[in-house]
Order: structure tokens, then sequence, then C-alpha cells
């Protein structure tokens, strides 16, 4: 029976599916030798280690430690993110928003802006 340091190395491996092992440290905030090592079933990751290498990967810590399939962890999008796809998908939608934005942003600026606007003109 394998021991469960050889598990998270296979399944690491596995995980990484052709990307660097510097590549995983550098995401994960550690070193390619730990990764390294993790890989040939020298040790296994604290637990805030084992997240970020997970996090990194866009797997669930499970499917590293576990013995079913590995499942990819679905990646929360950041607000910034979120923003930006709501904003594509209005201005997909509707046409007509695009010249709604640029009044909005327009009617944004600042009298300095609008002032330095109209003297760029001339």
């Amino acid at each position: 029976m394998p021991k469960p340091s050889e598990i998270f190395g296979k399944r690491l491996e596995v995980a990484l599916e052709g990307r660097s092992q510097t590549w995983l440290a550098r995401e994960a905030e550690t070193t390619p030798a730990m990764i390294n090592g993790y890989i040939n079933g020298k040790g296994t990751p604290n637990i805030k280690t084992a997240e970020r290498i997970a996090e990194a990967l866009g797997v669930s810590l499970a499917s590293l430690v576990d013995t079913g399939p590995i499942v990819a962890q679905p990646k929360v999008p950041t607000i910034e993110e979120a923003r930006l796809a709501v904003i594509a998908f209005i201005l997909k939608a509707h046409p007509k928003a695009v010249e709604h934005l640029q009044k909005t942003i327009k009617g944004m600026e600042t009298p300095v802006e609008k002032k330095k606007d109209k003297s760029d003109v001339g």
C-alpha cells in the first residue's frame, strides 16, 4: 500500500499538467526543492502550503489527497473580474450602451479635465 506522501506526490504530478515545478513553487509561495520532494514522495506539505498548491493548480485540496478523480476547483472571480464581465455582457447585449457609457464617463469628468479638453481642441 502506498504511503500518503507517495499518493500526494503522484497526484501532484498529474495535477501539474505539464506546468513546471518552478512555476508551482512561485505560485504556492514555496521552493522548487520542496515541490520536487513532494512529487517524489519524500514528504507532504503542511495544510497551508497544501491549500496554496491546490489553489495554484486550480484543483480541490481533496483531489490531491484522495484516490478519486482530480477535480477542478471552480475559480471565484474577483470583484473586478465580475464587474468587467457584466460590462462586457451589457455592451454585447445593448449596442446603444456604448454611447450611454461614453456620455456617463464624459459627465464624470472634473471641471479641470473639461477645461483641459476644450483647450486641447484648438
